[in-house]
């Protein structure tokens, strides 16, 4: 089986289109990214950095009072010093943050005068709403600080790395199977009694090892990158301070929620790449593999494109949505199974995991099944 398993691994690393891919991908990544190091206010980061590590801190009605009145004097336009400029910004921010927060606040209370209203019924609606106010209680925003570095990393997986990885996987093992049928060589391996089921699992394991692979350098490039140029300050700030987080009930900083991201987009990318060997070991020819595997990938994001509104509730489904993972996250939603309530990123996930497991075992009856020509 380890013999079996480095000549998989072998077929898969020594494609020259994965390491061409990967080298285009990076150096595109990096003019992207080091052609605009400054913030959204157009300041230095060494001026911001140092402006936040004045004014960092808690959002008590007191402070917030102090920087209104301290903007007030400021005439931020006009200001000629950089350093002055990304002062005065930084404290703008910090004021929107403030805003952000009161109205989180107004949010929670009109929930739990929601749940009031109710009168401790027992339906389910009650029972959904007690769940996302508890969730609401362990979000703390009242604090402040500068994230930009985890903000870019968290957002790189949904703009960029998605598509990094989806890409290399249908690069990489859309080939598995069909070339073998093409070549020939699946005929060798169907004349052995026992080499079928072990090659099998051999290609399964190689895939997943690759998946790794992928995360893993796209995990030290995405971080790497990003302290560089921005620090490694952030981290603890509350998963809301992210914009399209602002309304998340879910209590993560931005270290919990980044891990909690790769652990699923790696969950979900092995999903994909199971997929992707299922299509292969059914296919004629690569071509017909890796044309067939990014259609599935990307048609989720044409129909979403396309505003079809009869298959909104099954386009978040779709891997490429499911790989970004943000949108499970980004609101609150639950199912309910046998008068259970559960929110949504636990039940697709033990979804998921039983359909990539179906899919798994499908390959050994498919290849059980062939026969010698």
């Amino acid at each position: 089986m380890r013999s079996l398993l480095k000549f998989e691994l072998y077929k898969i690393f020594s494609q020259k289109s994965i390491w061409i891919t990967l080298i285009i991908i990076f150096l595109g990544l990096s003019a992207i990214t080091l052609s605009s190091t400054s913030t959204s206010y157009g300041d230095s980061v060494e001026d911001t950095v140092a402006a936040w590590d004045k004014l960092e801190g808690d959002l008590s009605e007191e402070r917030i009072s102090k920087l209104k009145d301290e903007l007030n004097k400021m005439d931020v336009e006009n200001l000629s010093s950089p350093k002055e400029k990304a002062y005065g910004n930084t404290i703008s921010n910090i004021l929107f943050e403030d805003f952000e927060y009161s109205n989180f606040k107004e949010r929670k209370a009109a929930l739990e005068q929601e749940i009031q209203s109710l009168n401790n019924s027992n339906g389910t609606n009650y029972e959904e709403l007690e769940l996302k106010l508890s969730m609401l209680e362990k979000v703390d925003l009242n604090t402040t600080m500068f994230n930009l570095g985890p903000t870019n990393i968290i957002d790189n997986l949904e703009t960029f790395f998605v598509i990094f990885t989806a890409l290399l996987l249908i690069i990489g093992l859309s080939s598995v199977f069909s070339k073998e049928t093409g070549t020939g060589m699946n005929q060798i391996i169907l004349s052995s009694t026992h080499g079928r089921k072990k090659v099998t699992s051999a290609k399964l394991l190689a895939a997943v090892i690759y998946v790794l692979f992928i995360v893993g350098i796209q995990i030290i490039y995405n971080v790497g990158i990003n302290t560089l140029l921005y620090t490694g300050q952030g981290w603890d700030s509350p998963l809301q301070k992210i914009m399209r987080f602002n309304e998340s009930p879910y209590a993560f900083n931005l270290l919990e929620y980044f891990s909690t991201q790769m652990i699923l987009h790696t969950l979900f990318s092995i999903g994909f790449a199971i997929l992707i060997i299922l299509i292969s070991s059914l296919s004629k020819t690569s071509v017909q593999s890796i044309i067939i595997s990014s259609i599935i990938f990307v048609i989720p994001l044409i129909l979403y494109g396309f505003s079809i509104t009869n298959f909104e509730n099954y386009i978040r489904y779709g891997y490429i949505y499911l790989m970004t993972v943000d949108h499970f996250f980004v609101s609150f939603k639950t199912y309910n199974i046998f008068g259970t309530i559960i929110l949504e990123p636990y039940v697709v996930t033990i979804v998921f995991v039983l359909v990539t497991v179906i899919f798994a075992l499908l390959l050994y009856p498919i290849q059980k099944k062939r026969q010698v020509s």
